[in-house]
């Protein structure tokens, strides 16, 4: 199964290819932020019960810096449903979000609103559904897997608003 923040790359860099191929005497507007699909996890991957995430509305803009970091603004409503009882909650996402591209493969995240994150059981902090609110920053290895995340004002976790 590919993992939604893995998708997320997948198609953001395709759309990086992309606008790389355009003139770089000026900085590229902004374009709609590519959205992911719905995303579903078996019992134990994020949340002790199966979950799926649904994407939104998706009010997101994402600027490509010239030195080739990414910002996102606006929001973006996801649903996420617990499929054991079918108990759903809509969760709002806003930025700003820079995402700082590494030359390891490693990524950075600083997000200075709301992200709704996926943890797996290799991330640093385990397995979990987490709303972070407030300044947040999050670093991923090269495979992927969040290896610090920084302490933030808010955290909401949604497995246990979803049991």
């Amino acid at each position: 199964m590919l993992r939604s923040r893995h998708a997320m790359f997948a198609c953001a860099a395709a759309v990086l290819g992309l606008l790389c191929l355009a003139p770089a005497a000026s900085a590229t507007p902004p374009i709609p932020a590519p959205l992911n699909g719905t995303v579903s996890y078996p019992a134990g991957e994020v949340c002790p019960f199966p979950v799926r995430i649904d994407p939104g509305v998706n009010r997101d803009l994402l600027h490509i810096l010239r030195n080739g970091q990414w910002i996102v603004t606006g929001h973006f409503i996801q649903t996420a449903t617990n499929l054991a009882t079918g108990t759903s909650l809509a969760i709002k996402s806003g930025g700003p979000l820079r995402v700082v591209f590494h030359d390891d493969g490693s990524l950075t995240f600083i997000n200075h609103g709301s992200i709704l994150w996926s943890n797996f059981p290799e991330d640093v902090d385990g397995p979990g559904l987490v709303v972070y609110t407030g300044h947040v920053v999050i670093e991923l290895g090269p495979d992927g897997f969040a290896t610090s995340v920084s302490r933030v004002p808010h955290q909401r976790d949604i497995c246990a608003a979803l049991a």
